[in-house]
């Protein structure tokens, strides 16, 4: 007996009818509610000579967004997709790799509910290599011409407490903020929340200085609570206040910063505000020691 599926991509047939056994394993990857519903929970993480950086931050939060979503997985099956794909790397290999971990409630044809399914576990594996404007910044080589340029999106974030914290795989609004950035020919863009405070970028963090002091965006509502913000939280010698984080607050700052896991922490000087006005930082030398102490502990892992 055999069960029909039919699936169609870019109007071409890829599936046809076949036996059963075959149907689960072909569909699950075309159904996978991570594709069709956003609902899964994912990880994207640097490796350099075969070791994953802030491997145990990863590990923790994916942990706590697989127990937000009610989704049930071993650590012995996560840690056994990193080995795996780490095993395709030569030990003495320097270069660097992007590790994807994607994990989702499983698979279905039609239909929210999700009784009686086998969740679904995906890890991508690719080289990585960094933009020069990118690289320049992690290497504070910054320029009028080479500097990471922000813009004040329109697009903001929902609230939704359940969802706060969380890398989980529904990232719409990062994707119409992002077409925003890419249309008007900037790095990245500042994402605000519903009553106009500052949450985040597209794809990274921000911390602002304050009187000697570093401030960054309370994650309640909605944004992501990224690792290597977490790092500079928890590891850094310097205090750090969570707050909410007005335009108005940020311009006043005495300077901006992004973080983010595989890019590490890059400087801002300059960035669009809503109005279409430049605000500039000066350079900061209390930013840019600490730029160096967490991209160097990066290096160092």
């Amino acid at each position: 007996m055999t069960a029909t599926l039919y699936a169609w991509f870019n109007g071409e047939l890829i599936a046809s009818p076949v036996e059963s056994t075959s149907v689960a394993s072909a569909s699950d990857f075309l159904l996978d509610r991570s594709n069709t519903f956003g609902d899964g929970v994912f990880e994207t993480m640097l490796v350099t000579g075969g070791q994953v950086h802030l491997l145990d931050r990863h590990l923790h939060r994916l942990s706590v967004g697989l127990e937000r979503l009610g989704i049930e997985c071993s650590g012995e099956l996560i840690q056994a997709d990193i080995n795996i794909a780490l095993s395709q790397l030569s030990s003495s290999s320097s270069s660097s790799y992007i590790l994807k971990l994607v994990i989702s409630r499983g698979s279905s044809v039609f239909g929210y509910g999700s009784n009686n399914l086998s969740i679904n576990r995906l890890a991508l594996l690719k080289p990585y290599l960094l933009s020069d404007t990118l690289s320049n910044a992690l290497n504070n080589t910054l320029s009028d011409a080479s500097s990471v340029q922000l813009m004040v999106c329109d697009t903001r974030l929902g609230s939704q407490p359940a969802l706060a914290g969380i890398k989980h795989c529904n990232r719409l609004e990062q994707v119409l903020a992002k077409k925003e950035v890419e249309r008007e020919g900037f790095d990245d863009g500042l994402m605000l929340d519903q009553a106009g405070n500052v949450i985040e970028t597209t794809s990274a963090n921000i911390f602002i200085l304050e009187a000697g002091q570093l401030v960054t965006p309370l994650i309640i509502d909605c944004g992501v609570a990224g690792v290597m913000r977490e790092y500079v939280i928890d590891q850094l010698d310097i205090p750090v206040i969570e707050d909410t984080i007005s335009l108005e607050r940020l311009c006043k700052s005495d300077g901006l910063i992004l973080t983010n896991s595989v890019r590490g922490l890059m400087i801002v000087q300059t960035c669009r505000m809503a109005d279409g006005s430049l605000h500039h930082w000066p350079k900061s030398d209390a930013l840019m020691a600490l730029q160096q102490i967490v991209n160097y502990s990066m290096d160092s892992q």
